[in-house]
């Protein structure tokens, strides 16, 4: 849009015209999350070879009002619904196609590594794929591979890492949101609190499980 409007600085031309970039950016996250949910069918189809289950598999991320509330938005979130339903197309089909499975390993890898580099704390769901191949040298594979990825991902920004790092010390050390609490390791009464929240917030998806 900058090189449409003959500005020659974009920096100067995201100040001036925000929304117009924030509309574009948004429009973009929603055609990657529909791609994603497509594959996702095609990739449910081909391994449940039944297409009312496919359906409902491509369809299950609706219970979970966040993914809808975070699907249009322009923020990490919406990158994390891309990647994991792009995670679960891979496991799917590396499942199903012995010939490629290397491919998709690589696949999930790549995706594994995008979403953690886009927001530290969705590592702990590495834990599903990581679980999910069978065999110790896929493991290791897998992890490794993620673990390159996630350095190049972040290799733009290398130079400010320290401050990111200081930024997670402060939420393991101190209790609050984005650690503006006391300094305390663990708070039993934020964590029910918390935990009842996340439960009525997402009922249906509490429902479902």
């Amino acid at each position: 849009w900058a090189i449409i409007r003959g500005s020659g600085d974009l920096a100067t031309d995201v100040l001036t015209h925000p929304e117009s970039y924030l509309y574009f950016i948004t429009l973009v996250l929603i055609a990657l999350n529909c791609i994603a949910l497509w594959f996702l069918g095609v990739a449910a189809n081909r391994f449940l070879k039944n297409r009312s289950l496919a359906m409902a598999v491509q369809l299950a991320p609706w219970l979970i009002f966040q993914v809808v509330n975070f699907m249009p938005i322009v923020a990490s979130e919406a990158i994390i619904v891309f990647a994991s339903l792009a995670i679960v197309s891979g496991l799917l089909l590396h499942e199903m196609q012995e010939n490629r499975r290397q491919f998709w390993l690589v696949w999930v890898a790549f995706f594994s590594a995008l979403m953690v580099a886009t927001k530290i704390s969705t590592v702990v769901m590495l834990i599903l794929p990581f679980l999910f191949f069978a065999k110790n040298k896929q493991r290791i594979t897998f992890a490794f591979l993620t673990l390159v990825l996630v350095v190049l991902f972040v290799l733009p920004v290398w130079e400010k890492l320290s401050n990111f790092t200081g930024f997670l010390a402060k939420m393991a050390t101190h209790t609050g949101q984005y650690g503006t609490g006391d300094a305390k390791l663990f708070d039993a009464a934020i964590y029910l609190r918390s935990l009842g929240q996340m439960m009525t917030k997402e009922w249906t998806f509490a429902l479902h499980v």
